[in-house]
C-alpha cells in the first residue's frame, strides 16, 4: 500500500454561533461509572493519527495517496467494544467533540465537547445550507487493483437523538467519492464525476443517512435507542451500515469521510469506522438454494469473477451457479469462496443445508388450502382437520433427513388423528395423498 499524508489540526478555542441549544453535559461520578463500560476509546495524539489510520482503517486491494486529516485535538481515536450488541468490535472513531465522551454509561442527554472549529462546505449543502461546525475529516486518493467493489462499514451515533429528530439541529456526515482528475487524465468511470457524490445512504435507497431520516419513526430497522445505555454515551445510533460502490481498475478516485455539528457546535455526534473495512475487493453471497430429492441447485449473488464451491461432502465446483447431486441425505456445510481476476482479496460465504430424499411435491391447491395440521402435546397426537368428508387419505411421516417413519396411514374426516407417541422430539414432515395417491398436503411439524 502506498500513501502520502498531510494533517491539519485546529486550535481555535471560540466561535460565535448563529443558533444555540444552551445545554451543558453533566456527568455524575463519571470515572467510576465509565470504568465498567464495554466500550474503550483511546484518543490518538495528532502526531500519530496518520499512521494509525493507515494501519487500522484500510484493508485489501487499494493503494492510498495524499492522505489528509482535518480535525481538532481529541476528535480522532481508536476504539474497541467487548460486547456483541453494538455490531462493530474495533476501529476508528471520528467525533464532532472529544472522542472520550463516547464512553458510557449514558448519564447525560446532552454530552458536548465543542472545539469551536469550522464546519464543512460540502456538508453545509447536504444539510439544506445550514451552517456546520466542528468538522472532522479524513480524505485520500485511491486506486483499485481491479474492477470490483469499494466497501466500508460504519455506525453513526449522536446525542441529538431523539430530542432533535425532524428539527434543523441535525448533525450531518457523508462519504463523498469523486474522480477529481478526470479533466487532466480523462473520464474513466462515467458513474463518478468531479462533483463529490455521497454514498453513505440508507441501504437500497438514495436517501442520505441522518438523524431526520433514521430514527424511531423513520427507517427504524436501522436505529437503536440508547437512552438508557450502559456502555455508550450517545442517545441513539444506527445499526452497522455497509457501503458498497462499484469502481473500476486503475481509476484515481478521491474519498472524503467527514462529520460535523449542524446549526450549532453543541451535542456531539460520531462515526465508528470498522477496522480494516475500507477495501476494494469481492463479495461472496450464496443466493437461492432449491432441492429436488438429493439434487440441489445453487444460485450465486456474489460480486467477483472466480468462484469455488465446496458442497460439504468432498465435492467441489468452479461454476458460477452449480448443480450438485448428493449421494445420501444429511446436513452439509456449503462454502463459497470468491476472488477476482487480480486474486486480490478473498470473500467467503457459508450456508448450512439439510438434504432429504423426498422428491419435490406438487400439491393440489384446491384440496390443500383448508387442511390444517397440529400437534397435541397432551395426547401426543397429530390432528389433521378440514378433510373432505367424501374422500380417504393416506399419511406418511418422514424425519428431516428423509427417513420414512410411518407409511400410508389411512385417515378420513372422522379418523383424523395419528398417534405420535412413538416419535422422538424434533421436526418431521407429514405428506398426505388422496385415495388416487395424488399429493394434496405437505407440511413440517415440530413434535415435543
Amino acid at each position: 500500500m502506498i500513501y502520502t499524508y498531510k494533517i491539519f489540526i485546529f486550535f481555535i478555542v471560540f466561535v460565535t454561533t448563529l443558533f444555540s441549544q444552551k445545554r451543558v453535559a453533566e456527568f455524575s461520578d463519571e470515572n467510576t461509572l465509565r470504568s465498567a463500560s464495554l466500550l474503550e476509546v483511546n484518543e490518538i495524539p495528532f502526531n500519530q493519527i496518520e499512521s494509525y489510520i493507515v494501519e487500522n482503517l484500510f484493508g485489501f486491494c487499494v493503494d492510498i495517496y495524499d492522505l489528509n486529516i482535518i480535525a481538532s485535538p481529541g476528535s480522532v481515536g481508536g476504539f474497541s467494544y467487548s460486547g456483541n450488541d453494538f455490531g462493530i468490535t474495533q476501529g476508528i472513531i471520528l467525533s464532532t467533540g472529544n472522542v472520550n465522551y463516547a464512553v458510557g454509561p449514558n448519564n447525560s442527554t446532552c454530552a458536548s465537547g465543542s472545539h469551536g472549529s469550522s464546519g464543512d462546505v460540502v456538508l453545509n449543502s447536504l444539510s439544506s445550507n445550514l451552517i456546520t461546525f466542528d468538522a472532522c475529516t479524513i480524505e485520500f486518493d485511491f486506486i483499485a487493483s481491479s474492477d470490483n467493489l469499494l466497501a466500508c462499514q460504519f455506525i453513526f451515533a449522536s446525542e441529538e437523538y431523539p430530542e432533535y429528530v425532524n428539527s434543523w439541529f441535525n448533525d450531518v456526515f457523508g462519504f463523498f467519492i469523486s474522480e477529481p482528475y478526470e479533466s487532466q487524465v480523462g473520464d474513466f468511470d462515467p458513474s463518478v464525476s468531479q462533483i463529490p457524490q455521497n454514498i453513505a445512504l440508507i441501504p437500497n435507497s438514495e436517501i442520505p443517512i441522518s438523524i431526520n431520516n433514521v430514527n424511531a419513526l423513520a427507517n427504524s430497522d436501522y436505529y437503536f435507542d440508547n437512552s438508557d445505555g450502559d456502555n455508550i454515551q450517545y442517545d441513539g445510533f444506527t445499526s452497522p451500515i455497509n457501503i458498497h460502490k462499484e469502481i473500476k481498475q486503475g481509476v484515481l478516485y478521491r474519498l472524503r469521510i467527514t462529520i460535523a455539528d449542524g446549526s450549532d457546535d453543541q451535542f456531539d455526534s460520531a462515526l465508528f469506522l470498522k477496522s480494516n473495512s475500507f477495501e476494494s475487493g469481492v463479495e461472496a453471497q450464496i443466493g437461492t438454494i432449491t432441492q429436488t430429492g438429493l439434487n440441489v441447485n445453487f444460485s450465486n449473488n456474489s460480486f467477483g469473477t472466480q468462484f469455488y464451491w465446496d458442497f460439504g461432502d468432498g465435492s467441489y465446483s468452479y461454476s458460477s451457479n452449480p448443480n450438485h447431486q448428493y449421494d445420501s441425505p444429511g446436513t452439509y456445510l456449503v462454502t463459497l469462496d470468491v476472488l477476482d481476476e487480480s486474486n486480490c482479496g478473498v470473500s467467503q460465504d457459508t450456508e448450512l443445508i439439510t438434504v432429504t430424499n423426498i422428491e419435490e411435491i406438487s400439491v393440489n391447491d384446491i384440496e390443500h388450502n383448508n387442511i390444517s395440521l397440529n400437534f397435541n402435546p397432551i395426547s401426543k397426537t397429530l390432528d389433521i382437520n378440514n378433510l373432505d368428508d367424501s374422500r380417504k387419505y393416506y399419511a406418511s411421516i418422514y424425519n428431516t433427513i428423509g427417513k420414512l417413519e410411518f407409511s400410508n396411514i389411512e385417515i378420513d374426516y372422522k379418523r383424523n388423528v395419528i398417534d405420535a407417541t412413538y416419535l422422538s422430539s424434533g421436526p418431521y414432515i407429514v405428506h398426505l395423498k388422496n385415495e388416487n395417491f395424488e399429493d394434496v398436503f405437505h407440511r413440517k411439524i415440530l413434535i415435543y
